[in-house]
């Protein structure tokens, strides 16, 4: 048979045993708090950084291929203008599976220019307008390429806001 105690009776206990070790008790209950908060401050953490990465990967588009003619000229010494990619080599990728969408050539240059006197270097990208859906471009203010500035091969130029951050 078990022995019946109160419920007073297992308070008053409780309560005499955590007055004899109050620094034990204390001590006990701020690391329970400490405990359950990082806990918490670690899943938050987690979630937040798994959504910041998949922000970036959609941002960047997570079905991009990237395709670049590399070749050592200095080996050779010898480079022709048949061993560069070009548009044929665009609208050829474009025909080769019709899951491809768009295609986009891009030249890479970099440049330096002084902005409110301080040196900066910027990437200057040369593209065709097909690059705004390519790369999930959001323009906030002006305009991007369109097809009217590629036939009459106007000068365009679109900066972002991290070209005016300092």
């Amino acid at each position: 048979m078990t022995p019946k105690f109160s419920i007073f009776e297992i308070l008053r206990s409780a309560v005499s045993a955590l007055g004899r070790n109050w620094g034990r008790a204390a001590l006990t209950s701020l690391s329970m708090v400490m405990g359950t908060a990082s806990l918490v401050l670690v899943v938050v953490a987690g979630i937040s950084g798994r959504e910041y990465t998949l922000d970036q990967i959609r941002g960047i588009g997570s079905n991009l291929i990237y395709v670049y003619y590399e070749a050592s000229e200095a080996a050779s010494g010898i480079t022709t203008l048949s061993d560069k990619l070009n548009f044929e080599d665009v609208r050829a990728i474009q025909g080769i599976h019709e899951g491809v969408r768009k295609a986009a050539p891009v030249v890479l240059d970099y440049d330096s220019v002084v902005i409110r006197g301080n040196p900066r270097v910027i990437t200057l990208i040369g593209t065709t307008p097909d690059y705004q859906t390519v790369r999930s471009i959001k323009v906030l203010e002006g305009r991007f390429i369109d097809s009217e500035d590629e036939r009459s091969r106007s000068k365009v130029c679109l900066a972002t806001e991290q070209l005016f951050r300092k």
